[in-house]
């Protein structure tokens, strides 16, 4: 994560218009073709009959694609087993089925520096992937990024010494929607390196421990943490400490049932010498706050760069449009809700409240032709395929960005996802 937030691992998209990289052509046929390159190994693995030493990139990419292609699994993995061949850096396995065996044997052997293996379907657990990553040296020493949103935390056949602390190189750790609890805690702020942290939806209750990364944390992720067990003037205690912040989320997905912003809320804008470096603020999801109380709040820290005020109330005021230097996502105008597309894609309840609002936009404003907003509601609907509600909204607002001659001024591919 960067101070505007989580930054993919997968990079930029190419363009819809233009025409694919021939890279990208030749690692998608070796995806197509792996069962007539391959032969099976006894326990029914892959490997590849001959390969040659790939550019490190173009192993990334090919574990890229094959994830994009819904073709790996604990068969395909094989492949990359061994780094003669294919020596992997940064990879993405978001949401692939993969089991614990399958992943220490293909992955932990590669001197990885970034890893997401968010949302692991199988029986892999964070236990697994920690004990692997720290069964290589090399990995221990190179590997700055790891995600690991929505994983168990341990199996019954776990080591229940769950550790991150061996991996001393880490700048950058996501653990939203585990069960980590205060002891994880304490164990993570023990990393020397840790700049980047997300907590988010955790069953933590004491956030004393962050202590520890004062000095060099700049990104704090830490929404739904619903056992937090803290007096506000304990927590603002904390946050007025943690001198190099920039970036803190704080938001809300309880939109239905808890969305009155909390006393900690309020007096964190109310209070200018809290977070004077802060350069990213996110409060989305929590009412009450207003631009009254966020002019005085920007006044006192011009570095500011990002705003999340969806579904909070604020945002209709000229400074907050989103236009300018300070980025906005909001529910006012079409660019405060590109924003909130964008930062929102994984959170269901925030991005199904930004899908509403643009939908009321297209329905009484004539917009004009908006592939790259398209594109944004189509990312939005891949995500979250199985709900309803995203799904019945996003198909909605397709239908007033197509219709009639809009669709004419689209790219093709794009129409076409």
């Amino acid at each position: 994560m960067d101070e505007d937030g989580p930054r993919s691992l997968c990079g930029p998209c190419e363009d819809e218009d233009g025409p694919p990289s021939l890279s990208g052509l030749c690692v998608e046929c070796v995806c197509r073709n792996l069962q007539a390159l391959c032969s099976v190994r006894s326990d029914g693995s892959l490997q590849l009959n001959s390969c040659p030493a790939f550019p490190q990139e173009l192993s990334d990419l090919l574990i890229h694609t094959m994830v994009q292609q819904g073709v790996l699994d604990d068969r395909t993995l094989g492949v990359f087993r061994g780094t003669e061949c294919l020596r992997l850096k940064r990879v993405s396995i978001h949401s692939c089925r993969l089991s614990a065996d399958a992943f220490r044997k293909a992955l932990c052997s590669h001197r990885l520096k970034e890893l997401d293996a968010s949302r692991l379907r199988g029986d892999i657990t964070v236990s697994d992937i920690l004990q692997g990553l720290s069964s290589n040296q090399q990995c221990r020493q190179s590997l700055q990024r790891l995600t690991l949103t929505g994983l168990d935390l341990l199996s019954s056949s776990s080591d229940p010494s769950l550790s991150f602390s061996s991996l001393r190189a880490l700048r950058s750790l996501g653990v939203a929607w585990t069960q980590l609890d205060d002891s994880g805690l304490e164990d993570i702020c023990s990393l020397p390196m840790l700049d980047s942290l997300d907590i988010s939806g955790t069953a933590i209750t004491d956030l004393t421990p962050l202590l520890n990364l004062k000095t060099h944390l700049y990104s704090l992720t830490a929404h739904g943490l619903h056992h937090l067990d803290m007096s506000t003037a304990s927590l603002l205690s904390i946050l007025s400490n943690l001198e190099q912040l920039r970036h803190l989320d704080i938001s809300n997905d309880r939109l239905d049932t808890d969305s009155e912003s909390p006393a900690v809320v309020l007096q964190l804008l109310e209070r200018p010498q809290i977070l004077p470096a802060l350069e990213s603020l996110d409060v989305s999801g929590w009412s009450g706050v207003s631009d009254a109380v966020l002019k005085p709040f920007l006044e006192a820290r011009w570095g500011m760069r990002f705003l999340g005020l969806l579904a909070t109330g604020a945002g209709a005021s000229d400074f907050l449009s989103g236009e300018g230097n300070l980025k906005v996502a909001g529910e006012f105008n079409l660019t405060q809700l590109c924003e909130a597309l964008r930062r929102y894609r994984e959170r269901e309840v925030l991005l199904q409240r930004a899908l509403l609002h643009l939908h009321n936009l297209t329905n009484q404003l004539d917009i004009g032709s908006q592939p790259d907003v398209l594109k944004l509601v189509c990312a939005g609907m891949q995500t979250h395929s199985g709900s309803v509600g995203v799904q019945l909204v996003s198909t909605a607002c397709v239908f007033n960005l197509t219709n009639l001659e809009l669709a004419v001024s689209m790219p093709r591919r794009l129409l076409e996802m």
